[in-house]
């Protein structure tokens, strides 16, 4: 009760805010004190004061506890927490707008190229393959297909200038004399 005194008084949240922030809470089953407080400083020192932005930031709130939780869900890694870091590069991607599909197969080939989960690994897959253009697995796919085609053709077509060759055979052989 004194937070909730403390947070209107102190930090100058409305009522109507107070109580979304509550009722947000309540929904993440996370009503300890400490933690309602944290929140309110955070949206105190991030401008959300009224009804609009507390709502929005509810949502965006929610959006990536859901994306979170696709994420662990995709790494094998649903029984802990994401870190503070892999949070970041989570609601990176977030915003990003990646697909599941491409962060499942950013994950795969993480795990084939390093044999472990690396969230930084993953992250420059993923802005690698944004860069190149490549929207979905078939794009990366279809990408990575071209390269390595047009790697072999490198490899195997070798052209030579005959005439350069001759010239400089016929040089070689006059300095017998």
């Amino acid at each position: 009760q004194r937070s909730i005194v403390w947070i209107h008084d102190y930090m100058g949240l409305s009522s109507d805010v107070i109580v979304m922030l509550l009722q947000h809470c309540r929904e993440m089953d996370k009503l300890s004190a400490g933690y309602i407080e944290t929140v309110a400083k955070s949206w105190c020192e991030r401008g959300i004061n009224d009804v609009k932005s507390a709502e929005e930031e509810i949502n965006r709130m929610s959006k990536m506890e859901v994306f979170f939780r696709k994420i662990k869900r995709i790494f094998g890694i649903e029984s802990r927490k994401l870190n503070t870091r892999e949070r970041i590069y989570a609601e990176k991607w977030c915003g990003e707008n990646f697909s599941d599909e491409l962060i499942e197969y950013a994950f795969d080939k993480n795990i084939d190229s390093t044999g472990k989960l690396s969230f930084a690994y993953i992250d420059k897959i993923l802005f690698n393959w944004k860069e190149k253009g490549y929207t979905d697995k078939e794009t990366v796919e279809a990408g990575e297909s071209k390269l390595k085609s047009e790697s072999k053709q490198k490899k195997t077509k070798k052209t030579y200038d005959f005439d350069a060759l001759a010239q400089i055979a016929l040089d070689l052989g006059g300095n017998d004399e």
